[in-house]
Protein backbone atom coordinates (compact mmCIF):
# COMPACT_ATOMS: atom_id res chain seq x y z
CA UNK A 1 0.00 0.00 0.00
CA UNK A 2 1.36 3.38 -0.90
CA UNK A 3 0.73 6.70 0.80
CA UNK A 4 -1.41 8.26 -1.94
CA UNK A 5 -5.15 8.61 -1.24
CA UNK A 6 -6.09 7.17 -4.66
CA UNK A 7 -4.05 4.02 -3.96
CA UNK A 8 -5.58 3.59 -0.49
CA UNK A 9 -9.08 3.95 -1.92
CA UNK A 10 -8.35 1.40 -4.64
CA UNK A 11 -6.86 -1.06 -2.13
CA UNK A 12 -9.89 -0.68 0.14
CA UNK A 13 -12.27 -1.16 -2.80
CA UNK A 14 -10.45 -4.32 -3.89
CA UNK A 15 -10.50 -5.69 -0.34
CA UNK A 16 -14.25 -5.21 -0.07
CA UNK A 17 -14.85 -6.76 -3.49
CA UNK A 18 -12.82 -9.83 -2.47
CA UNK A 19 -14.80 -10.09 0.77
CA UNK A 20 -18.09 -9.75 -1.14
CA UNK A 21 -17.10 -12.54 -3.55
CA UNK A 22 -16.09 -14.81 -0.66
CA UNK A 23 -19.41 -14.28 1.16
CA UNK A 24 -21.56 -14.53 -1.98
CA UNK A 25 -21.24 -18.32 -2.02
CA UNK A 26 -22.40 -18.60 1.61
CA UNK A 27 -25.55 -16.44 1.26
CA UNK A 28 -28.86 -18.21 0.55
CA UNK A 29 -30.39 -17.75 -2.86
CA UNK A 30 -33.13 -15.12 -3.11
CA UNK A 31 -36.30 -16.37 -4.81
CA UNK A 32 -38.76 -13.52 -5.44
CA UNK A 33 -41.44 -15.94 -6.72
CA UNK A 34 -41.65 -17.80 -3.42
CA UNK A 35 -44.89 -17.25 -1.49
CA UNK A 36 -45.28 -17.26 2.29
CA UNK A 37 -46.64 -20.40 3.86
CA UNK A 38 -50.42 -20.57 4.19
CA UNK A 39 -51.75 -20.40 7.74
CA UNK A 40 -52.97 -23.67 9.16
CA UNK A 41 -56.67 -24.37 9.68
CA UNK A 42 -56.44 -23.63 13.39
CA UNK A 43 -54.68 -20.29 12.93
CA UNK A 44 -57.46 -18.71 10.84
CA UNK A 45 -60.26 -18.97 13.47
CA UNK A 46 -57.88 -17.79 16.19
CA UNK A 47 -56.94 -14.72 14.14
CA UNK A 48 -60.60 -13.98 13.45
CA UNK A 49 -61.45 -14.30 17.14
CA UNK A 50 -58.66 -11.92 18.15
CA UNK A 51 -59.68 -9.47 15.44
CA UNK A 52 -63.31 -9.56 16.56
CA UNK A 53 -62.26 -9.06 20.19
CA UNK A 54 -60.10 -6.09 19.22
CA UNK A 55 -62.97 -4.52 17.27
CA UNK A 56 -65.30 -4.98 20.25
CA UNK A 57 -62.82 -3.44 22.67
CA UNK A 58 -62.16 -0.42 20.43
CA UNK A 59 -65.89 0.00 19.76
CA UNK A 60 -66.71 -0.19 23.47
CA UNK A 61 -64.04 2.34 24.38
CA UNK A 62 -65.26 4.68 21.65
CA UNK A 63 -68.86 4.34 22.84
CA UNK A 64 -67.91 5.08 26.44
CA UNK A 65 -65.81 8.07 25.38
CA UNK A 66 -68.63 9.52 23.29
CA UNK A 67 -71.20 8.97 26.04
CA UNK A 68 -68.94 10.64 28.61
CA UNK A 69 -68.50 13.71 26.38
CA UNK A 70 -72.25 14.25 25.92
CA UNK A 71 -73.27 16.96 28.39
CA UNK A 72 -76.37 16.34 30.42
CA UNK A 73 -78.70 19.02 31.75
CA UNK A 74 -77.44 18.52 35.29
CA UNK A 75 -73.80 18.89 34.24
CA UNK A 76 -74.60 22.15 32.47
CA UNK A 77 -76.41 23.42 35.57
CA UNK A 78 -73.42 22.45 37.72
CA UNK A 79 -71.07 24.29 35.34
CA UNK A 80 -73.22 27.42 35.51
CA UNK A 81 -73.33 27.27 39.31
CA UNK A 82 -69.54 26.83 39.43
CA UNK A 83 -69.05 29.80 37.10
CA UNK A 84 -71.24 31.96 39.33
CA UNK A 85 -69.23 30.91 42.39
CA UNK A 86 -65.98 31.77 40.66
CA UNK A 87 -67.35 35.10 39.49
CA UNK A 88 -68.33 36.07 43.04
CA UNK A 89 -64.95 35.05 44.50
CA UNK A 90 -62.64 37.76 45.72
CA UNK A 91 -59.13 37.33 47.06
CA UNK A 92 -58.74 38.17 50.73
CA UNK A 93 -55.64 40.24 49.95
CA UNK A 94 -57.34 42.53 47.42
CA UNK A 95 -57.45 45.31 50.02
CA UNK A 96 -53.64 45.31 50.06
CA UNK A 97 -53.39 46.21 46.37
CA UNK A 98 -52.65 49.84 45.56
CA UNK A 99 -55.76 51.67 44.41
CA UNK A 100 -58.17 49.10 45.87
CA UNK A 101 -61.66 50.51 46.12
CA UNK A 102 -60.92 53.47 43.81
CA UNK A 103 -62.93 52.33 40.81
CA UNK A 104 -61.44 50.25 38.01
CA UNK A 105 -57.82 49.22 38.56
CA UNK A 106 -55.43 47.78 36.04
CA UNK A 107 -54.76 44.26 37.24
CA UNK A 108 -56.58 43.54 40.48
CA UNK A 109 -59.25 40.89 40.81
CA UNK A 110 -61.26 42.84 43.39
CA UNK A 111 -64.68 44.36 42.87
CA UNK A 112 -63.15 47.61 41.64
CA UNK A 113 -61.58 45.95 38.60
CA UNK A 114 -64.67 44.27 37.20
CA UNK A 115 -66.22 45.48 33.97
CA UNK A 116 -69.93 46.09 34.01
CA UNK A 117 -71.91 43.39 32.10
CA UNK A 118 -73.41 45.93 29.69
CA UNK A 119 -70.01 47.47 28.95
CA UNK A 120 -68.01 45.89 26.07
CA UNK A 121 -64.62 44.59 27.19
CA UNK A 122 -62.65 45.53 24.09
CA UNK A 123 -64.26 48.34 22.18
CA UNK A 124 -62.51 49.23 18.90
CA UNK A 125 -61.19 52.78 18.74
CA UNK A 126 -62.69 54.79 15.88
CA UNK A 127 -60.04 55.70 13.33
CA UNK A 128 -59.93 59.31 12.10
CA UNK A 129 -60.66 59.44 8.39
Amino acid sequence: MSGYPEDRDRDLRESFQALRRAEAGQAPRFDPGRRPAKPSRTQVPIRLAWSAAAVLVVGGALGIALQARRPSASSIERAIAQARELQAWSASTDALLPGAGQGATQGGSGSGSRIAPDEPANQPTPSPD
